[in-house]
């Protein structure tokens, strides 16, 4: 079994290459064909971000929620600032980064009761 998981290991990596390889092809082409491969470039690094995300929020979710670091003053602002440009609700900003959608709530009730320095 641990030959198969290190070829598949070794797939992904050549995978990767042949794919840089496609998308370096396309710099001197024509434009659509550039923005193409930017488009197709991308898709694989937001696919790449969500998996990394998904792995991190697992390893926090392992944590009992009362050990979890908390969110700085700052961070939180940058929470809802994010939630309000993605246009997430409370339920789904607070899935994406593990708190209570109350906890979301209180945050955006203090920020626009007393401003940032309320957070």
């Amino acid at each position: 079994m641990g030959t198969l998981n290190s070829a598949l290991l070794h797939a992904a990596g050549l995978a990767r290459m042949v794919l840089l390889s496609v998308w370096h092809g396309f710099d001197d082409g024509p434009r659509l064909a550039r923005l193409a491969a930017e488009a197709s470039r991308l898709r694989v690094e937001v696919a790449l971000l969500r998996e990394e995300a998904r792995l991190l929020r697992g390893r926090l979710q392992s944590i009992p929620p009362a050990r979890r670091p908390h969110f700085s003053a700052l961070a939180r602002l940058d929470v809802l600032a994010l939630r309000a440009t993605a246009g997430w609700t409370l339920a789904e900003t607070a899935r994406r980064f593990l708190l209570s959608a109350d906890t979301v709530a209180s945050w955006m009730k203090r920020l626009d009761e007393r401003g940032r320095d309320a957070l």
